[in-house]
């Protein structure tokens, strides 16, 4: 493979018990909670359609952040590690969260916190049924995936001037394996506003172990994987908040790299050099791959290039 680390799996292929607890799981535990799912998430929209121009922000808020707490449970994130490091209980109240980007499930995670900040996202992802209307209800930024710098900054900016809650960006503008820090967009760093780094983790304790991220897997192994499994492990650490000096303020480069170096630095993991267009790559790479296995080689291999 010409590109391993940061788009390759991390996890290894399914063993034979690893194969039969999965078709147990997908035939007994997934089916239930999908429905689980189905029904909070039908529920929460329809409630939040039929009270939102009743409630405040405030109440609506609070219903947000229940029903988040209640989608992590089910997919098996029972507990979460939670660090504010010593400097992170500044009195500042940051309007910019950037962090890390593993899986989709930080989305999730951060809804479930105290601010229920609202997040930047593609255009593509505001069009999925539910998904899309529940980020427009909370706010959400959509922007293009090409925009890299004043489109973006425009949104971020008029977000931050409406809205008494905080905005989440993943300024790395795609998801990783977690190995590494990958190459921050400038459009978050395009502003004054102070930053509050956050650096989200789903600890491998083995190699067997399935990994939470959402990382060169089609999206129904995924969730077939994900949900079968009774418990994921996950960490989150606050940085201290990050206000930009005023070399800084005029070179969003060099922000952004700060930044960037900042949670590296904490997480203790190293910055990568590679792009989305290194993950296009890749990706290409796999479907080759995948497409020697035959069409059931999803849910058996997560590295088809060990097989």
């Amino acid at each position: 493979m010409s590109f391993q680390p940061p788009f390759q799996r991390r996890d290894e292929n399914l063993n034979s018990f690893g194969k039969l607890r999965l078709a147990l799981g997908i035939f007994t535990v997934v089916p239930v909670k999908i429905l689980l799912l189905l029904c909070l998430v039908v529920v929460y929209v329809v409630l939040l359609f039929v009270t939102r121009p009743f409630v405040r922000d405030n109440v609506v808020t609070a219903f947000t952040r229940i029903v988040a707490r209640a989608v992590l449970f089910i997919f098996g994130f029972l507990y979460i590690e939670e660090t504010i490091t010593s400097q992170g209980e500044n009195k500042i109240q940051p309007k910019i969260i950037v962090s890390n980007h593993v899986s989709v499930i930080e989305i999730v995670y951060f809804m479930s916190t105290r601010n229920c900040p609202c997040f930047v996202m593609k255009k593509s992802c505001s069009k999925i049924p539910l998904v899309g209307y529940i980020a427009t209800v909370l706010g959400g930024v959509v922007v293009e995936h090409k925009e890299n710098g004043k489109g973006a900054s425009t949104a971020i900016v008029h977000t931050i001037k409406n809205h008494s809650r905080p905005i989440v960006v993943f300024p790395e503008g795609t998801t990783s394996n977690g190995s590494c820090i990958l190459p921050f967009r400038t459009g978050a760093f395009l502003t004054d506003a102070p930053m509050l780094p956050v650096f989200v983790d789903f600890p491998l304790r083995s190699p067997t172990q399935f990994s939470c991220a959402y990382e060169s897997i089609s999206t129904p192994v995924y969730i077939c994987r994900l949900l079968s499994g009774l418990y994921h492990p996950m960490k989150v650490t606050y940085l201290p908040i990050y206000q930009p000096s005023i070399i800084e303020l005029k070179d969003p480069k060099l922000y952004a790299e700060n930044v960037r170096k900042t949670i590296s630095k904490y997480s203790h993991l190293p910055l990568s050099s590679q792009t989305y267009q290194d993950k296009l790559l890749f990706h290409e790479e796999l479907r080759q791959l995948y497409g020697k296995l035959g069409p059931y080689s999803h849910f058996l291999y997560v590295r088809p290039e060990k097989v």
